[in-house]
């Protein structure tokens, strides 16, 4: 996605590792951390996110945000912005930072999500409290449980736009159509530019760009947790997680 949108004229950045996230990321985990002393833990799979919404975003967040955005801060480019997965710890106050930002909700599967590690696996090591469980699978459906309920929690921007990973696999045209609604706000992107940037970012190409690129993208398959999933995650995602699932468009099993 971060591709797509840098060949597409927007700037990503300063500086980018092989996944396209805006780097050094230290000072936004540290902000994640910062944040996260704010969020009331009430046991099991529930946290109030309430306070975020009215208290003064603390200045020690601030500082570091700005910090790690300051390529992008002071760019004087039309279109720029920012991809690091892990912004979405701190959302309710990059909203409030940001108001009039364009914001893109790159989602997946879950049950296909956790196949995979994240920076994220463990919530702890950003400061968020949580039941530990010794079961990996099981952390990281926990730590999307959090995500997608911190994102639920907060006062929609006024500009959004979701964007399936599944979409952008099988029906580009329409993933697409939901970038270009959030862009053309600002300045509409050509039909060459969208085609340039999608040739660009074929899944065989980014593979072939160095070993990591290789594992990390694998083949843009969808749906590999009904093959690789025991019936106890599944479980799971069918009892604490179904409402959240539907919400995304995807059907419980």
């Amino acid at each position: 996605m971060s591709q797509t949108l840098s060949d597409s004229g927007v700037y990503m950045g300063a500086q980018m590792n092989s996944s396209w996230d805006l780097v050094p990321p230290e000072e936004m985990y540290e902000a994640c951390r910062v944040m996260a002393r704010y969020v009331e833990y009430r046991g099991g799979l529930d946290w109030d996110f309430s306070r975020l919404h009215t208290m003064p975003i603390d200045p020690e967040f601030t500082r570091l945000v700005k910090s790690y955005l300051a390529s992008v801060l002071s760019s004087d480019s039309v279109h720029k912005g920012w991809k690091l997965p892990e912004t979405t710890l701190v959302y309710p106050w990059i909203v409030r930072m940001f108001p009039e930002a364009r914001f893109i909700h790159w989602v997946r599967d879950p049950r296909d999500c956790i196949l995979g590690a994240h920076v994220t696996d463990d919530l702890a090591d950003f400061g968020v409290p949580y039941e530990k469980t010794d079961d990996l699978r099981f952390r990281r459906a926990i730590s999307w449980k959090y995500q997608r309920e911190i994102v639920k929690a907060t006062p929609p921007p006024a500009h959004t736009a979701v964007v399936r990973f599944e979409d952008f696999v099988l029906k580009q045209d329409e993933a697409l159509a939901a970038l270009t609604r959030v862009t053309a706000a600002i300045e509409p992107v050509s039909e060459d530019a969208i085609q340039r940037a999608l040739e660009v970012c074929r899944a065989d190409r980014v593979r072939q760009q160095d070993e990591k690129m290789a594992w990390h993208v694998r083949s843009a398959k969808v749906g590999d947790s009904r093959s690789k999933l025991t019936d106890a995650h599944l479980t799971i995602f069918r009892e604490e997680h179904g409402d959240l699932i539907r919400q995304l468009g995807y059907d419980v099993r």
